[in-house]
């Protein structure tokens, strides 16, 4: 029995291709973040430029008949302390009268 070698060419002279610097598909256009408007430039922005005073601060307007009460933020944290004192005592009162649950 004679043996046969079956060999595979290119039917192109100079066999492959280099391949290309671009595929040819185009690339997919990015989705449009809804919230994000073209107008918007960040090419100069700092990232966290305000990350450390973001929790030191906390501006609130206050509307003109408190403000009239209130003339300065010492009296607001004032008031402000002891309320939260009062709602702290009173979740403490409540979570001994009530049975804890099994």
């Amino acid at each position: 029995m004679s043996t046969t070698a079956i060999l595979s060419a290119f039917s192109v002279p100079g066999g492959l291709r280099p391949p290309k610097d671009k595929p040819m598909k185009k690339p997919k256009p990015a989705k449009a973040n809804p919230e994000m408007c073209a107008e918007y430039d960040f090419r100069g922005g700092e990232r966290g430029r305000y990350a450390r005073r973001f929790g030191q601060r906390v501006g609130v307007l206050l509307d003109p008949d408190v403000a009239e009460v209130f003339t300065d933020s010492a009296s607001v944290n004032d008031v402000l302390r002891a309320v939260a004192r009062l709602v702290h005592e009173d979740r403490r009162q409540r979570r001994k009268k009530t049975p804890a649950r099994r």
